[in-house]
């Protein structure tokens, strides 16, 4: 086998490891964008359920002045 055969060979698997290798980042960023957008759910959920908290808070006090 010829040393240019080798180096195309060389190249060709250079070339499929690239293509598997930039399909998995493409693969991870997709999940960590997942992640991502599911942890701003998540805060949008607990914001809200803070404000909820935050009304109960201040009727319950408002109840105990009345008494």
């Amino acid at each position: 086998m010829s040393n240019d055969e080798v180096l195309a060979r060389m190249m060709s698997r250079m070339d499929m490891f690239d293509t598997k290798l930039h399909g998995m980042e493409s693969m991870i960023a997709d999940h960590f964008q997942s992640i991502e957008i599911m942890h701003g759910s998540l805060d949008s959920r607990m914001d809200t359920m803070q404000s909820q908290y935050q009304g109960i808070v201040d009727q319950l006090q408002t109840m105990l002045q009345l008494l």
